[in-house]
């Protein structure tokens, strides 16, 4: 019964895998859907190219030469400080010896070094200048100049290609205004557009710059000059990005364009970048934590539903997903872009954590799935869209179809136990009640009391039902064919052995010779030991059908053995008896007659096999309601095996045959019967010192009914 109920399990186990394998369809799905929706975001900026005319030229990317502008949330407070930069903090750039343009006097490395960062918004550009320098001069007063002193350089190409120079310098640590600079280096005007802030510090100073984005085109360079004499005012060298003097040697600036941001957010809300080609971001919408496509508008909450039954080993960490994570360098997002910048539009999913469950079943793993697709400007490519998400609303969904699964299940299994609980009961009711009528059927002696009864159930039971009640039906036609052969035999056998006697009868009124006599004799004696066979027989037939139809009486047991016990002292002289009753009077209900015969039988048997050197003992107690009947008498032991046999009918265990007597083994048979009439039980063991047997019977009081 437990093997189909283990079967139940198969459900469960299966749908978890099935919806595993679901899970992966899905988000196969949701990625083909990704860079469909990528390819329609090229599509449509190359059938608008003024959107991203303003991407640097191809040239290859110089590091701290080419910049870079961060796109920033939180305002700018131009005081100097880098406090307000926030997580932009740690992607200043470091500018050093390496990095020098313009070199006068042998550089030491105490003398200048710097870092930028550079951040713009929607209309400005900033930038901040953490200047390591060990000697800081500031401009002359009521000098016009403002070059022979510490100051910051800008060249930029503007928007129309027309390359200008301005140059940032203060009397003390203060705000200022850039200063216009011409191509030979005089200085015009101020230039009120860009704002700066010159912060001195411990070890140099600090300028945070301002100018709007309107005034760049797609060339910068920032340098910084370092004087340190404060008499003689030579610039000893310039370090930064290029040289502000050159405008050929001017490195690219690539801004976050408003435009293209603006025009990406009202396609979608979903996440979507921008990568030039040399894999920086130039702009990025939208949220990755957004569903798109078949699955946009889904709860996009992580595992709201555990499901601990089929993933307990997985511990989700919520990891925080950086707006620039595609511009790190061991990131796995660059093979995609690399991919698509040669022309291969392609998909995947990259693991945003990091367990021992994920790496056992990926179908549980969080992932941000990811689309690439490469945008062309004429014949070439200038820049790669991506498309991205994390696949949290599928998990979402994985979460609910399991636990959907599992209730399922639940209730599946639960009904499948009551099920076979209610089947197995009815099979084993069922063959309990076919055992019990097989037991009542037979009883202790052999004999079918009764059938078993049939059913109309079609299945194995009810064939095995059949089988029995047709085999008990032939045991009992049987059974009856073997109690009423020796009732027959006996009847058809007296006629012979009449005819026989009266035959012999007739020879002895004639005159025979002493021989003839002799084999007369013989024949007397063998019709004499058939006689009492046939006697014994019709005994034994005649006491089992007449037991239904005695009449159950109350009598003194104990003064029927002392009866017994005086005949016998007179029909057996050669034997001594005692006999030991313990109450006066005992008080049985049954059928005196049967209980005498029983008696008989015990007694006749303990005779024939006493030596007779000691009187047969007859002990007659009384123990709990139970009358219990001793017959003790001297003699040889039971055989070990024909214990369990002497109660049968025709069993014998006499070592040799007396020639006078025939013995079929039927006396304590039928002692055996009375014994069951009256509900007792009747046994025979040896004596404790191995000289005689014991024979015992026990009978209750007061079992039968008396009739009225």
């Amino acid at each position: 019964m437990l093997i189909p109920f283990c079967l139940l399990l198969v459900f469960p186990i299966a749908g978890y895998f099935w919806i595993n394998n679901l899970t992966g369809l899905m988000e196969q799905s949701e990625r083909n859907n990704l860079l469909s929706s990528a390819r329609n975001i090229t599509r449509t900026l190359e059938a608008n190219p003024h959107l991203v005319n303003h991407l640097p030229d191809l040239t290859p990317l110089i590091g701290r030469r080419d910049l870079y502008s961060h796109k920033l949330n939180t305002d700018i407070t131009l005081d100097g400080r880098k406090s307000d930069w926030g997580a932009f903090d740690t992607k200043a750039e470091l500018y050093d010896k390496t990095n020098l343009v313009s070199i006068r006097y042998p550089y030491i490395p105490d003398s200048l070094t710097f870092e930028m960062l550079i951040g713009s918004d929607d209309t400005y550009l900033y930038t901040f200048l953490d200047i390591k320098d060990d000697v800081v001069v500031y401009r002359e007063i009521n000098n016009l100049s403002v070059h022979r002193n510490d100051h910051i350089a800008i060249a930029l190409i503007d928007p129309e290609d027309t390359y200008r120079r301005y140059t940032i310098a203060v009397y003390q640590p203060s705000q200022t205004k850039a200063h216009v600079v011409t191509e030979n280096g005089r200085s015009l005007r101020q230039e009120n557009q860009i704002s700066a802030t010159w912060l001195a510090t411990e070890s140099g100073y600090n300028v945070e710059i301002k100018m709007p984005i309107s005034m760049i085109g797609s060339h910068l360079a920032i340098a910084v000059a370092d004087v340190d004499d404060p008499v003689k005012r030579e610039i000893k060298f310039v370090m930064g990005s290029a040289d502000p003097t050159d405008p050929a040697a001017l490195g690219t600036i690539l801004i976050p364009p408003v435009a293209v941001e603006r025009f990406l957010s009202n396609l979608t809300p979903a996440s979507i970048w921008l990568i030039d080609s040399h894999q920086r971001v130039i702009t990025r919408t939208g949220d990755i934590t957004i569903g798109t496509g078949l699955w946009q508008g889904a709860e996009t909450s992580l595992f709201q539903t555990r499901i601990e039954f089929l993933d307990r080993f997985f511990q989700f960490k919520e990891t925080s997903i950086s707006k620039t994570f595609l511009t790190t360098r061991d990131n796995p997002g660059r093979d995609y872009i690399s991919s698509a910048l040669a022309g291969h539009p392609n998909t995947g999913a990259i693991k945003i954590t990091d367990s021992f469950s994920d790496r056992l079943l990926d179908a549980g793993a969080r992932k941000i799935l990811i689309a690439a697709a490469p945008l062309y400007q004429g014949d070439k490519i200038t820049a790669v869209i991506v498309r991205d998400q994390t696949n949290d609303v599928i998990l979402a969904m994985r979460s609910e179809m399991i636990s959907n699964m599992l209730m399922q299940s639940l209730l599946l299994i639960v009904v499948g136990i009551i099920f076979w609980l209610l089947f197995s009961f009815n099979i084993t009711r069922r063959l309990s009640r076919l055992r019990l009528e097989l037991e009542s059927a037979v009883d202790s002696q052999g004999r079918v009391n009764r059938l078993v009864s049939t059913t109309d159930a079609r299945d194995e039971i009810g064939d095995l039902r059949s089988s029995f009640s047709n085999v008990a039906s032939r045991l009992q036609q049987y059974n009856q064919y073997l109690e009423a052969m020796a009732s027959r035999l006996a009847h058809e056998l007296r006629t012979p052995v009449s005819i026989v006697r009266s035959s012999l009868e007739n020879l002895e009124t004639n005159e025979l010779t002493d021989d003839s006599m002799v084999y007369v004799q013989r024949a007397h004696e063998g019709v004499h030991r058939l006689t009492t066979i046939l006697n014994n027989m019709s005994e034994a037939t005649r006491l089992e059908q007449s037991l239904d139809d005695a009449d159950i009486e109350m009598f003194d047991l104990a003064k029927l053995v002392r009866g017994c016990v005086s005949g016998y002292e007179q029909a057996f002289t050669d034997s001594a008896f005692s006999v030991s009753v313990e109450a006066n009077t005992v008080m049985l209900s049954g059928i005196p007659d049967l209980i005498a015969q029983l008696l008989d039988k015990l007694v006749s048997n303990a005779v024939e096999f006493s030596t007779g050197q000691n009187p047969i003992k007859i002990r007659l107690t009384v123990d709990e309601g139970i009358a219990i009947l001793r017959v003790i008498n001297d003699g040889p032991g039971l055989p070990l095996e024909m214990r369990d046999k002497l109660f049968d009918s025709m069993v014998s265990v006499r070592a040799s045959h007396d020639s006078s007597n025939s013995h079929l083994g039927l006396g304590l048979y039928i002692a055996r019967i009375i014994t069951d009439f009256h509900g007792g039980t009747i046994s025979a063991a040896d004596r404790e010192d191995t000289e005689g047997v014991i024979v015992t019977v026990k009978i209750p009081l007061m079992r039968l009914s008396i009739k009225l």
